[in-house]
């Protein structure tokens, strides 16, 4: 079989891959490691980010072949005949039965979709999930006035002190500048309690479980709301800032 003579008849009864097929080996074993790397996931229970997602659909958009319509069925798209399986995309990708099935049934309707080319559809982009809605528009907005009127929220005490914020009609107008004078945890802490001890009366629901978490409450306070900075902090004369602006004077100065 060393023989250079017989090297094309060995090739021909396919005895001996070609160049070629050892390209296209190295090609399939490429595409199966980078697929490999892609779909590992940051942690136990974790899940791979969308750019990921978006690599492995395109590769697979690549492979698969495009669903023909059906004589027997004019409207319905089917599988054609004699293209890529389940089965070969599993063993080329090296990713179990399952996850090939998905990913075939994705990558077809995505191919189709592009050759009829749809509005809409992206060739390297899988679309984003939706966060499920989980507050309601009163709800949020009952939460932002009760906010509001918290004792720990004031009005900038600086004149020009505003924002420009948008009002239901989508109009920037100016608003004056809220100041958050405790720390988001603490102001949670007071939503929770009793309404008669000053807590949110929408911050649990009928089970008595609280619906409203720390992280929801930071991404739905009033958008006028903010810290307070250093040249708020100087401008307070209460008792314990202006105790605690002269300890620190004369520490600077001794």
């Amino acid at each position: 079989m060393n023989n250079k003579k017989l090297t094309p008849y060995l090739h021909a009864a396919g005895l001996m891959p070609t160049k070629e097929i050892q390209q296209l080996k190295a090609c399939q074993a490429n595409t199966a490691k980078i697929i490999g790397r892609a779909r590992e996931k940051p942690g136990r229970g974790g899940s791979i980010t969308y750019d990921k997602k978006s690599m492995i659909q395109t590769v697979a958009v690549a492979m698969v072949d495009t669903p023909v319509n059906s004589p027997s069925h004019p409207g319905q798209a089917t599988k054609c005949s004699g293209g890529v399986t389940v089965s070969t995309l599993s063993g080329v990708f090296g990713i179990p039965y399952s996850s090939a099935g998905r990913l075939v049934k994705l990558a077809r309707q995505k191919r189709l979709a592009l050759k009829e080319r749809r509005d809409g559809t992206s060739w390297s982009r899988c679309p984003n999930l939706k966060a499920k809605k989980t507050l309601t528009d009163h709800l949020v907005s009952e939460l932002q006035f009760w906010v509001q009127k918290h004792h720990q929220v004031v009005q900038s005490p600086i004149v020009n002190d505003t924002l420009l914020i948008k009002n239901r009609l989508g109009v920037k107008e100016p608003v004056p500048k809220l100041l958050l004078r405790i720390p988001v945890c603490e102001l949670h802490n007071d939503m929770i309690k009793p309404v008669s001890e000053g807590g949110f009366a929408l911050a649990r629901n009928d089970s008595g479980v609280v619906q409203v978490s720390d992280t929801s409450l930071r991404d739905h306070l009033p958008p006028q709301l903010r810290r307070m900075a250093d040249r708020h902090k100087q401008m307070c004369g209460c008792e314990p800032c202006s105790q605690a602006r002269s300890m620190h004077l004369s520490l600077q100065a001794w």
